[in-house]
Parts: structure tokens; sequence; C-alpha cells
């Protein structure tokens, strides 16, 4: 009976075409992490406009990069009051990333009814008008 022989490469030169696969793999991806991450993209300040009850005006705020605002140069924080041209004061909140102006009403003022001797409480509305 004849035997075949077959041709098996010696262990040690498979074992080293594995090792220099690997090794040209690695040095084809990048070094292990070991590389910086990319640097964020630059802050950009962003502009809101809050509309200012009927009085028809509106103030703008810009962002910070500590995620604030500010208003003309000024930081700005919600439950801050800004004047309307008007006279009227607003009260600027921010709740949940969304501003709103209300209308902050002046104390009311008493007035003498003539010679009377009784008075009368009346309040600024913020149309400009006044309810008693």
């Amino acid at each position: 009976m004849a035997q075949t022989l077959q041709h098996h490469p010696p262990r040690p030169v498979l074992l080293s075409i594995a090792v220099l696969a690997i090794l040209g793999l690695g040095a084809c991806s990048d070094s292990g992490g070991s590389s910086a991450p990319p640097a964020p993209p630059p802050f950009v300040p962003q502009t809101v406009s809050i509309e200012l009850g009927e009085s028809g005006e509106s103030v703008s705020l810009r962002t910070t990069q500590s995620g604030g605002y500010t208003r003309n140069g000024t930081a700005f924080a919600s439950g801050s009051n800004v004047e309307a041209e008007n006279g009227n004061t607003y009260t600027l909140t921010l709740q949940n990333g969304q501003w709103t102006a209300a209308y902050a009403a002046p104390d009311p003022q008493e007035l003498a009814l003539g010679i009377s001797g009784s008075n009368v409480e009346i309040a600024r509305n913020e149309d400009g008008t006044y309810s008693v």
C-alpha cells in the first residue's frame, strides 16, 4: 500500500504569518484610540426675541457659551423686568426653554373722591386704561 505524503508548512511559519497580518491591520487603524477627539464646533450665540404683550414691542436676548443670556451685553436672568417704550413693565420668565413676557401691573393708586372724604383705588391696565 502506497502512502501519500502531504506537504504541511511548519507551524512556526503559519504563526509568523498570522502575527504579521495582525500587526499590519493594527498599523492601518488609528493608533489605539490615543489620538485626541476632534474639537467641538465653535460657539455661535443665538438671538431670542420676546414679544412684550400688547405693547407691540419685543426685546432681544443672546445666548452665552455658559448657557445663560444677555441683553445689550449685560447678563439677564429669568424673572427680570424690562420696560417698554409706553412705560409698561414686563417680567420675562424662562420655562422649559421658552421665554414669556407677563405684564407687571404697577401698585394701585388711591385717589380722593372730591370733598366726600371717600377714596377709590385705581389700577393701570396693560392697554393704558385704568380700572377701579
